[in-house]
């Protein structure tokens, strides 16, 4: 699936990316003012198109360039399954400052997972979505706190904005 926005690149031209080995493409509404986006595209993962008992094969015998180690991909993938189940339950958005001193904005869970994994990050303020997105994901079938949220029909910087 991929999403369109008016004047950007055609159907035609992101089908084709979506169905090619070695090229992604996507958009993100973080880091741009609220209701603008920003569409990238780039070089895919190797295992781009692969999906169950292939995928997890793959990962079991791919050797990452940085890890020369058989099986990294597939253990660094459980550590991160891992994280992400730890962080589940966790909705909304937040303010974060890395430690370099550059905020973003970022859906809730990713900012508990980052500290989960040990990141050195500082949380200036969330806002935790309720009943009101959990009505929302239910209405529209929408699943994962990253789609509730650019399904919002309130900017993401304006309900974490500190009062």
């Amino acid at each position: 699936m991929v999403k369109v926005y008016p004047n950007e690149i055609n159907l035609f031209q992101l089908a084709a990316i979506g169905n090619t080995p070695g090229i992604r493409t996507g958009t993100t509404p973080f880091g741009m003012p609220p209701g603008a986006h920003v569409r990238y595209i780039g070089k895919s993962v190797p295992w781009k198109g692969l999906k169950g008992d292939a995928f997890w094969d793959f990962a079991r015998n791919y050797i990452p360039k940085r890890s020369k180690n058989k099986g990294a991909l597939a253990d660094a993938l459980s550590k991160a399954i891992d994280i992400s189940k730890r962080a589940a339950g966790n909705y909304g958005i937040a303010i974060i400052a890395l430690q370099d001193g550059r905020q973003m904005v970022v859906p809730r869970k990713v900012a508990v997972q980052m500290e989960s994994a040990g990141k050195p990050i500082q949380i200036i303020a969330e806002k935790i979505y309720g009943e009101k997105a959990e009505m929302i994901r239910k209405r529209f079938g929408i699943k994962g706190e990253y789609k509730a949220l650019v399904g919002a029909t309130v900017g993401a910087i304006t309900l974490a904005a500190p009062r």
